[in-house]
């Protein structure tokens, strides 16, 4: 191996080295609870539609997402589909479909828990709807945002401003590198790049004479 060679290699190796140990690089993200209530005593009358405001944490941004509401003994509770709105919808549950203004995606029930598509990314300091189009008998009536209920596949959601359904979202956060560490980066691959081009010149001049 030339010295060029040698050079090229060893830049190659500070700069993964240093994305091994600087924050923000090729880091591990890790699932979290996104937004969450669980304060709600009250249980509902019997088994009715289900939709509630989720506002996610401030400054973050989330894939990977699952639902879950609770039931009268706090299980963990999702049955059929629940639909991830960027806006309020005061249609029926009958309705809800991927043609629903503010569609964003559909979370499947799974073992007590509605996962969306890996790649359905929620962005922080954002207000978001979800809706149910099964009917299911659930805990909360907690103060906080709004929820929305129906008591019939055909009859429309009806908001109820001030409180939640009892409800925990999680997902995994997506890594942003900080600045620092994004002009490490960059000035390591601009050194490779120097150093290359400085090779190929030497070469030329070489064949030249």
């Amino acid at each position: 191996m030339n010295t060029t060679k040698r050079r090229i290699s060893v830049t190659v190796g500070v700069v993964l080295m240093a994305a091994l140990f600087v924050p923000g690089i090729l880091s591990t993200a890790n699932a979290d609870t996104i937004s969450s209530v669980t304060d709600g005593v009250a249980t509902s009358g019997g088994a009715a539609y289900w939709g509630e405001t989720v506002t996610i944490i401030v400054g973050k941004s989330w894939n990977s997402l699952s639902l879950n509401f609770y039931d009268a003994t706090g299980a963990a509770q999702a049955v059929g589909d629940v639909y991830l709105l960027s806006q309020a919808y005061l249609g029926t549950p009958a309705n809800l479909s991927s043609s629903t203004p503010g569609f964003i995606a559909e979370g499947i029930a799974t073992g007590g828990f509605y996962n969306f598509p890996s790649a359905v990314t929620v962005l922080g300091g954002t207000k978001y709807w979800v809706y149910t189009d099964a009917a299911m008998q659930l805990t909360g009536n907690g103060a906080g945002n709004q929820y929305y209920f129906s008591t019939s596949a055909t009859s429309n959601f009806t908001g109820v401003p001030g409180n939640d359904i009892n409800y925990t979202l999680t997902g995994t956060l997506i890594p942003t590198p900080e600045p620092s560490t994004s002009i490490l980066m960059l000035a390591g691959v601009g050194l490779i790049g120097l150093m290359l081009m400085r090779k190929r010149k030497a070469q030329g001049l070489a064949q030249a004479t």
